[in-house]
């Protein structure tokens, strides 16, 4: 029971912590062209996923491997929810260019991400994102 708690533990303060950062999220929804490179509050994130997942090596393989999978489709979920906020009621050309950069390097870091108990096994499906 305390196992399973203190793994709980790690998945919901891993996604509070993204909450965080998606907090930073300002997207300019009405933004004549896009940045060309990812948000800012995106590579800091993403920045910080890496550093949380290395430093895994410790946990259990299955612990690792679902925390980050937990840490993916946390992402995956709350980018959406960015879109579908109920005060976003235009989108332009500009901003969803930006969106798709983010989510590409979304992409990016799910493919190369890889949890610390297998370096043949991916630590997040790009699906998720």
């Amino acid at each position: 029971d305390a196992r399973h708690a203190a793994e709980e533990e790690i998945y919901t303060n891993l996604n509070a912590k993204i909450d965080q950062f998606l907090q930073l999220a300002d997207y300019d929804w009405t933004a004549a062209q896009g940045g060309g490179a990812p948000s800012d509050y995106l590579s800091d994130l993403i920045a910080f996923l890496c550093s949380t997942f290395s430093v895994f090596t410790h946990l259990p393989g299955k612990v690792a491997q679902t925390a980050c999978m937990s840490a993916c489709k946390h992402l995956s979920t709350s980018l959406l929810q960015l879109l579908l906020e109920t005060d976003v009621r235009q989108v332009s050309m500009g901003a969803l260019q930006q969106f798709n950069t983010d989510v590409k390097e979304c992409e990016r870091f799910a493919r190369a991400g890889r949890y610390p108990a297998s370096k043949e096994t991916r630590c997040c499906s790009p699906s998720l994102i």
